[in-house]
């Protein structure tokens, strides 16, 4: 996770995303049971948004570092998808969504 979390900071910093968010925050939930659940909170008013997100757990310990960070990868990408849902969609996350997948090219992610 550290390593594509750094990635994406690295690479995104630079850019200004006129998103109603000051915060993107994914929590990825790698376990065997079903214990946690998935869980996206938006807050317009505090300008938050956090995500609870499954990976598969067996896929996961099954695959290489560089799998498991694509797994990774996919599952921030699929945090986009939620937030457009989340009517935060429009010119600026259209911006956000392919700058994130440039990284995920360049670092074989995608």
């Amino acid at each position: 996770m550290l390593r594509v979390e750094t990635a994406l900071n690295e690479a995104l910093e630079s850019q200004t995303y006129d998103l109603a968010l000051d915060s993107w925050d994914c929590i990825a939930v790698i376990r065997d049971d079903e214990l946690f659940e998935e869980l996206t909170r938006y807050s317009r008013k505090k300008r938050d948004v956090d995500f609870r997100l499954r990976i598969a757990h067996a896929e996961f310990l099954g695959a290489s570092v560089h799998q498991q960070e694509v797994m990774i990868f996919e599952m921030l990408r699929r945090s986009l998808s939620i937030l457009a849902d989340k009517g935060l969609a429009g010119l600026e996350l259209d911006r956000l969504t392919p700058d994130a997948t440039r990284v995920a090219v360049h670092n074989g992610w995608a």
